[in-house]
């Protein structure tokens, strides 16, 4: 029992001494307990291993492991829930046409979730912008497209790796003279997912 609570003392005191190496306000007994001695400026130190025990190796081996299984965990939670990915394609035309409207051009948007949980899409969403500055500051024109019962049907559950396909009619005018972008609102963000249209790929 001794034995073990000694290693956990180790381990707390090598996890310690590497955060307030990174913070630089390493406390001077602990770093000479260790054998540590840092520099005033910048993030030196130098290191006496030749005074170091077993313990103290298993300290420090213990922390880095800790330290990455730390962000590791933040990495998986930051990637976790539904994540959409938009694809936006211009002059896209449709085989067979509609009748009536031959020769139209379409946007294509494809969403797809490449997240770990299901979503739901519930609009098909687009804005305008006369500049990147004014979308900066928010300045802009939003729309929502509505579908025809053939496409674009809302709301549409999506599961990890599935995808929707979204078309809207393309307007080459606006698409020359303003920044248009494209994208959805699923009910696992309060903020759209939108792309910009690339006119002319």
């Amino acid at each position: 029992m001794h034995n073990k609570s000694c290693q956990s003392d180790s381990l707390f005191r090598g996890f310690f001494v590497l955060v307030a190496t990174l913070a630089q306000n390493a406390p001077s007994q602990t770093a000479a307990a260790l054998g540590v001695s840092f520099r005033n400026q910048g993030v030196v130190m130098i290191i006496d291993f030749t005074s170091w025990e077993a313990s103290d190796y298993a300290a420090w081996w213990g922390a880095i492991i800790a330290s990455f299984a730390l962000i590791w965990n933040v990495v998986v939670f930051l990637r976790s829930g539904a994540r959409i990915k938009i694809v936006v394609t211009p002059n896209m035309e449709l085989q067979p046409p509609i009748p009536g409207s031959e020769g139209q051009k379409y946007i294509f948007v494809k969403a797809v979730n490449t997240g770990s949980s299901a979503t739901t899409i519930t609009h098909f969403y687009g804005f305008t912008a006369s500049s990147h500055f004014e979308r900066f500051r928010k300045r802009i024109n939003q729309f929502i497209i509505n579908g025809d019962g053939s496409y674009n049907k809302l709301p549409a559950k999506l599961e990890p790796g599935e995808e929707w396909i979204g078309l809207a009619i393309q307007d080459d005018e606006l698409l020359k003279e303003k920044l248009v972008y494209y994208g959805i609102y699923h009910n696992q963000k309060d903020k759209p997912v939108c792309k910009k249209v690339k006119f002319g790929s």
